[in-house]
């Protein structure tokens, strides 16, 4: 688009990959990737790039088949890849079942997946995915050969290590987990709430002590957070002597990995809560209530940070899940007990409120009341068996 100036960039890498030019040139590690800053390349990323063999100047790419060994992707051709065909003599009928939802589950949602995620659980449907996408684009400008702009999907969180350290470390106590997981429960569409707490620049420790749950603008298909609870949690972190250091979301019934649209949102507070030194300590966490694919009752809860650095193709920031320890809060005050009613009236007539008393699983025996029981109760747990018990009972 005009003024874009890693248009170019993209231009080229996409001509070199289909071997429209320099072909039967190898690229280096360094040369992988683009974007608006370059980005280290792993040793993973390093095998996915195209190779040239000797013969014909033929390009070739590099997969990993069913047991996750590199092949050659023509190796696999005509075949649907299913990461579980070694077990499926030995699965039960329900096992059998359960997988068959799951693979349905993605087919219907595979639009919101990264193809890397998509890999993992079916080949077939990221080639129908990218044969969908290349069919799209003959039917718009030449600006949308290298792909449109998709911002609800989703990105896996990549780890920091010795090469990438993490710019801080987060402490995130049991208490603020008890009611960011409880919210998640209530509704069908994506629930919102900041997080309160302090941050050491010595150290280099977030640590996320409150919560504040925040009334959301919600589409069905995205949440925006209500201004007046945004100010109201402000007002309310600083008679505890806190700040804002987060945000919450919750995605229902999908892993907490966040969409493109969530980076972008995460890079914008993180801009906003920059420091003088460039620091800039604001988290962003997912909580992933009732994903069928989460083998515990516990929900997943991810806190992640976004990097400075851009993925390949200029798209977005890439996301980093966050260094952190759970701490276990030392009681379960009566205020605890008093955000989860205020909830409970909340939601009570929502319009996008979830039927606690249907199952979890479908044909399973555990109705989303007791899972929310068991996922809050892990977290009431931390801090001692009789306070929950008592907390529980409650």
């Amino acid at each position: 688009g005009q003024g874009d100036v890693n248009a170019i960039g993209r231009v080229h890498d996409y001509l070199e990959r289909i071997g429209a030019v320099n072909v039967g040139h190898v690229r280096k590690a360094s040369e992988v990737g683009g974007g608006k800053v370059g980005k280290r390349v792993d040793e993973d990323d390093q095998k996915e790039v195209w190779i040239t063999f000797d013969s014909g100047g033929r390009r070739n790419r590099r997969v990993r088949n069913s047991r996750g060994e590199w092949v050659d992707e023509k190796d696999l051709e005509g075949r649907t890849i299913d990461h579980d065909e070694e077990d499926a003599a030995t699965m039960t009928a329900e096992e059998r079942a359960e997988a068959r939802e799951q693979r349905l589950l993605m087919k219907l949602n595979s639009k919101y997946f990264a193809d890397e995620e998509l890999e993992k659980v079916d080949r077939s449907q990221l080639k129908r995915k990218r044969a969908a996408a290349h069919d799209s684009s003959h039917s718009h400008d030449a600006s949308d050969v290298l792909g449109a702009y998709d911002p609800f999907r989703l990105i896996p969180t990549r780890r920091y290590s010795s090469d990438i350290p993490t710019p801080f470390r987060v402490d995130v106590h049991s208490n603020t987990l008890i009611i960011m997981d409880f919210h998640a429960h209530l509704a069908h569409t994506e629930i919102i709430g900041l997080l309160g707490g302090t941050f050491d620049s010595h150290s280099k420790t977030l640590s996320v002590r409150s919560v504040f749950p925040c009334k959301s603008l919600s589409t069905g298909v995205q949440c925006e957070m209500d201004p007046e609870s945004e100010m109201r949690a402000r007002e309310t972190f600083a008679s505890e002597n806190l700040e804002v250091v987060g945000w919450y979301h919750s995605h229902p019934t999908f892993e907490p990995n966040p969409s493109v649209r969530d980076v972008e949102n995460q890079v914008a507070y993180q801009t906003l809560f920059q420091r003088p030194d460039g620091t800039e300590p604001f988290v962003g966490a997912i909580v992933s209530p009732y994903d069928p694919r989460n083998p515990l009752d516990v929900s997943r809860v991810k806190f992640l940070h976004v990097s400075q650095a851009w993925n390949s193709a200029g798209e977005y920031r890439i996301p980093y899940t966050c260094q952190k320890t759970i701490v276990a809060s030392d009681t379960l005050p009566s205020s605890l007990f008093a955000q989860i009613s205020d909830l409970v009236g909340e939601y009570r007539y929502h319009e996008h409120r979830v039927d606690l008393t249907k199952p979890y699983r479908r044909g399973g025996g555990l109705s989303r009341m007791d899972k929310l029981l068991a996922s809050i109760g892990a977290h009431a747990a931390m801090a001692g068996a009789d306070a929950a018990a008592g907390f529980m009972a409650r």
